[in-house]
């Protein structure tokens, strides 16, 4: 058995790392990529065929695009490989300094800036220092603020979670000490998950009075990246204490004093394992210097413009889709659970799928314009996005941009958006029409379309996807969806899993809907729809975006609001509800009435499938605001 008193001194250490930003050179990647969507023109057809859409997808989806994450490498190339596209087919560069390119910042959490100083020191110092880099050993996290701590003792408390019936803390001094604790929570113990996030740890120690906390990976396959850079997001925008991740040899120094001690592994075990535990306090001090301040990158959005007549119209029409991803899980929210949070995410479906229908339909119609076919009363405008993932920032940039040109105005110099997200798992299911409630008149456009393909349609446009950028903005909006998946935002979103003739048929009805509006003698008017998300005037509400799962499956989880209820919970993105308090929900009007009939301040068990599994939660429902 491991006890507090027969650990060994640890030895003197001094971790120190200046922030440094190494640019990379992606010159030869974007030649590579520039050559590739050359070759996508040259080898493919000008009419809509499925080989041509796989062909898309697979480059897109492939490890050396890399997850297409934005302002990474991947997503470098994937911008160029649009671009270089674009300009086979002769569309006019609609960027930036007559570019196809527009670029814009993004905020990427933090970086390293000025001095940053670990050291750990006991009673009995050692002769012997060992200097560090941040990066392989510790890094400060996101949420962390910047500080200066003296010499202060430490606490290791488990898992660090304090509930009823489990206490972390528990006969611990913590009020002005450094807490240390492992990331997660304990095996099998199902209504202690919400507590695992590490917001969730870090706020929790604060109310406690921690001057600081450590945070460790330890042997959990539940877990991810052994140290954590401030650049990733790990759900929290704000400062909540100085905060630290280490690497495992570091925690195995700290608890054991030894960087490879198999006792290590034994403490995580018992902690892991076992149904409560108390902590103990360490031998020594930690002092700290934590220097931080807001990074902020560069992505880019990739335009092109087909001119229809002898010369510009006045008003066009944005067809887009998202061209980025999470990258390797940095760049987004992954669903997948432990390591596999860190691995290759190749986003087939989301979002390959919606760009290489785009690219599809700018051939089809780069044809027609050549051969005279094309006899629209409005131009066509071409998008690639990127920072989708991350909050849309691509096209809020696009759009914010265009209204300053127009004096505040983008309709109806831009007369519709069309957009496409995530359809390439059509297969018996019907085509999601979404946000047909931007304008009066979808419904008869969307009625004249003579595609045999079957649809849902869906008024709603307040979606979490480029359209309300546009719509947002006073310009009438349509979406395209087939549906969220088991494999979303995960590594397992792959191209073998697409239907590519489903993607076919797809195409070809957005190529028959943007000829319908090009071809109109006036522009879709625009109807400011009432806004939806959480349902409105429930009695408790729990934080969440929601929309119907088909078939009557309960509701998926589109947003969970910061510090709500449902976060809290642990609730995520592409969760499905189907059940609060033992009462089944079958769609958003089965989850007001649920919420109708609850009372605040009480906790209730909710019933959440993620992926394939189905897993219990805890949530507590708070008053809706009038």
């Amino acid at each position: 058995m491991l006890h507090p008193k027969t650990l060994p001194l640890f030895a003197c250490l001094i971790l120190i790392g200046e922030g440094q930003t190494h640019a990379r050179d992606f010159a030869e990647a974007e030649s590579d990529a520039q050559a590739h969507g050359k070759s996508a023109v040259e080898s493919s057809s000008a009419e809509i065929t499925t080989k041509d859409l796989r062909q898309y997808v697979t480059r897109l989806a492939s490890v050396e695009y890399e997850g297409r994450g934005t302002s990474d490498r991947g997503g470098r190339m994937a911008t160029a490989f649009l671009a270089s596209f674009f300009q086979e087919l002769g569309f006019s560069p609609a960027g930036e300094a007559g570019g196809y390119y527009q670029y814009f910042p993004f905020s990427a959490g933090k970086k390293l800036t000025g001095k940053n100083v670990l050291e750990l020191q006991v009673t009995k110092p050692a002769k012997k220092t060992r200097t560090l880099q941040p990066g392989t050993d510790y890094q400060p996290m996101g949420f962390s603020p910047k500080a200066n701590i003296k010499p202060t003792p430490a606490v290791f408390c488990g898992f660090g979670i304090k509930s009823d019936g489990y206490d972390s803390f528990e006969g611990l001094e913590v009020k002005g000490r450094w807490v240390i604790m492992f990331r997660g929570s304990p095996k099998g113990q199902k209504q202690l998950q919400r507590f695992g996030p590490l917001v969730e740890k870090a706020r929790t120690a604060k109310k406690l009075g921690a001057i600081g906390i450590i945070f460790i990976k330890g042997p959990n396959p539940a877990v991810g990246l052994e140290v954590i850079p401030p650049s990733k997001n790990v759900g929290a925008s704000d400062e909540i204490l100085p905060a630290i991740s280490v690497s495992n040899h570091l925690a195995s120094t700290l608890l054991t004093g030894s960087k490879d001690s198999p006792d290590f592994k034994k403490l995580f075990s018992k902690y892991h394992t076992m149904k409560s535990i108390a902590g103990f306090a360490l031998p020594g001090k930690i002092s700290a210097e934590i220097s931080l301040e807001k990074a902020s990158e560069q992505g880019r959005n990739v335009i092109g413009h087909l001119q229809v007549g002898d010369n510009p119209s006045a008003e066009k029409i944005v067809i887009g889709a998202h061209i980025d991803h999470l990258g390797y899980g940095k760049r987004g929210s992954s669903r997948a659970s432990g390591e596999r949070s860190e691995q290759l995410h190749p986003g087939a479906d989301d979002n390959a799928s919606g760009v290489a229908a785009l690219m599809e339909i700018a051939q089809f119609f780069a044809d027609r314009k050549r051969s005279g076919k094309i006899k629209f009363k409005r131009d066509l405008v071409f998008v690639g996005w990127s920072g989708e993932e991350m909050g849309l920032f691509g096209s809020k940039h696009y759009v914010k941009s265009a209204k300053a040109e127009r004096n505040g105005k983008l309709y109806p110099a831009t007369a519709a958006y069309l957009n496409l997200d995530m359809i390439g798992r059509l297969g018996d299911n019907p085509l999601n029409v979404m946000a047909t409630g931007s304008s009066k008149d979808w419904k008869v456009i969307i009625e004249s379309l003579e595609e045999d393909l079957k649809t849902k349609i869906s008024p709603n446009p307040n979606l979490p996807t480029d359209s309300t950028s546009f719509y947002s903005a006073g310009v009438p909006v349509i979406a395209l969806f087939t549906g969220l998946h088991d494999e979303y935002h995960t590594p397992d979103d792959t191209a073998d899993k697409i239907d590519f003739d489903g993607l076919t048929r797809i195409s070809h009805y957005m190529k028959s809907l943007t000829t319908a509006v090009a071809s109109l003698d006036s522009p879709p008017s625009y109807l400011k729809a009432p806004r939806r998300g959480e349902p409105q005037r429930t009695k408790l509400v729990i934080g969440v975006r929601i929309e119907n799962v088909p078939n009557g499956d309960g509701v998926s989880v589109l947003e969970v609001l910061p510090d709500s209820p449902a976060h809290r919970a642990g609730v995520k993105k592409g969760d499905a509800i189907e059940q609060i308090d033992g009462k089944q929900i079958k769609d958003v009007n089965g989850l007001r009435d649920v919420l109708n009939k609850l009372e605040s301040g009480k906790t209730y068990s909710a019933g959440i499938k993620r992926g394939n599994k189905l897993i219990l939660l805890e949530v507590a429902p708070t008053k809706s605001r009038p």
